[in-house]
């Protein structure tokens, strides 16, 4: 740098010493200097570097020619600069625009393998368009223009290959939450108890999707007659498979949710009839209490179904009475009537069960209790009753030895079984007991 500013200053100096000879080549030497200039910004460094360096060396020549006071060998030397150095930047410009054009050819490929064909349609025509303005430039040698060309080209081409792969991850992500909502909804037993016909329209419009999706994967099994034709067919078959995706996820969901819509109202109006039920059944039996036929003596327990649950164990029923079991089976109800006011329906029915298992049993013990055979202790002053004269009349068992029977089914009312008092009402059991 230091040596051609020496060689400028010289050829100033030259001008103005010997301005009556042939003048400096000034002019000369600035168009080569921006021929050269010019050469680099067109990357003559990289696609011609040998016609840069020789344009280069051309012009240090000539400003030493200048510096030797050799005007006119300056000038041809400046001349010669500026012709190689436009040759550089010819060669340059044609074998970057060549490049540029070999580059978009080559994204407009990848964007079709990308399936841009009919998921970037508009972007891959343009690019398309442009590349054949690009190659007819090239034709012409006008290197800018299809340079140009060839860079909006392969712009288009870059945008239409993105696009395409933005779409198809799109898709891909649609149809994945389309089976993720299908198969959850599937799993669910709510759903296949109460939303069963919503289920299966999910599933027919997951499968119709599954189905169109293989058509934009594969164009190849669409049936036409021309490429253009089968690539419209294709971004149709993309369209409705999106669709498809969307309308699964929306029929699952919908399924989920009136399937719990459709359970809640189930089993609130089954809550509602089970307590209906409970309290009939224990209105029964507050009847029989009146009655005095519910009684605080226990009675056996029957096993419970295998699998069932109740809030009360066999055991714990079978060591209560008659009474206490009434009275568990009105706490039931009212734990019943408490969850159904709190919404949970559920629950409530269960309590209700209970409350109607307890209550059956405690009515059926009542019921054998006003179909039993009873006797009223009577006032004889001249055979006074017994357990042993009772047992032993015609009309009870005709054996006064079977009097056990009669204490024994009336421990809740005698104390003692040489004690019993006229006006009290003893059941009387069957004699094969």
């Amino acid at each position: 740098m230091m040596r051609g500013t020496k060689y400028l200053i010289v050829a100033a100096f030259a001008g103005a010493l010997f301005a009556c000879n042939e003048p400096i080549p000034d002019a000369d030497v600035q168009a080569a200097k921006q021929a050269i200039a010019q050469a680099e910004s067109a990357k003559a460094d990289k696609y011609d570097p040998d016609n840069l360096s020789k344009a280069k060396e051309a012009y240090r020549d000539s400003l030493k020619r200048i510096a030797d006071s050799d005007t006119g060998n300056a000038r041809d030397a400046a001349l010669d600069a500026r012709r190689i150095a436009d040759l550089a930047t010819d060669n340059s410009r044609k074998k970057v625009a060549e490049d540029t054009t070999a580059s978009a050819e080559k994204m407009i490929r990848e964007a079709i393998d990308r399936k841009a064909e009919y998921l970037a349609a508009d972007d891959l025509a343009r690019a398309r368009a442009k590349l054949e303005d690009a190659k007819n430039a090239l034709d012409q040698k006008k290197w800018l223009e299809a340079f140009t060309d060839a860079e909006n080209s392969l712009e288009a081409a870059g945008r239409a290959k993105d696009n395409a792969i933005r779409k198809m991850a799109e898709l891909d992500k649609a149809m994945a939450d389309a089976e993720d909502a299908v198969r959850r909804a599937d799993a669910n037993e709510v759903v296949k108890e109460f939303a069963k016909d919503e289920l299966a329209a999910a599933k027919a419009s997951l499968q119709k999707g599954l189905d169109e999706k293989k058509k934009v994967d594969d164009p190849g099994l669409i049936q036409a007659d021309t490429a253009d034709t089968r690539n419209r067919l294709a971004a149709g078959a993309y369209a409705e498979t999106m669709k498809l995706a969307h309308e699964a996820v929306n029929k699952a969901n919908d399924a989920v949710r009136l399937a719990l819509e459709r359970e809640r109202e189930f089993y609130k109006k089954k809550a509602e009839q089970k307590m209906d039920e409970a309290k009939r059944l224990l209105e029964e039996i507050r009847k029989l209490k009146e009655q005095g036929l519910i009684k605080r003596q226990s009675i056996p327990e029957p096993v419970v179904p295998e699998g069932e649950t109740t809030g009360l164990t066999n055991t714990s029923l079978t060591n209560m009475s008659n009474l206490d079991k009434y009275n568990a089976a009105l706490e039931a109800l009212k734990k019943a009537e408490e969850t159904y006011t709190n919404e949970n329906f559920v629950t409530s029915v269960r309590n209700s069960e209970e409350a109607i298992r307890i209550a059956r049993l405690v009515k059926a013990a009542g019921q054998k209790q006003s179909d039993a055979k009873y006797y009223t202790v009577r006032l004889i002053p001249e055979a006074r009753d017994c357990l042993w004269r009772i047992a032993g009349y015609p009309f009870i068992y005709g054996d006064p030895r079977l009097w056990p029977m009669i204490w024994k089914a009336n421990k809740h009312l005698i104390v003692d079984p040489d004690l019993i008092y006229p006006e009290q009402k003893f059941e009387i059991p069957p004699k094969n007991k």
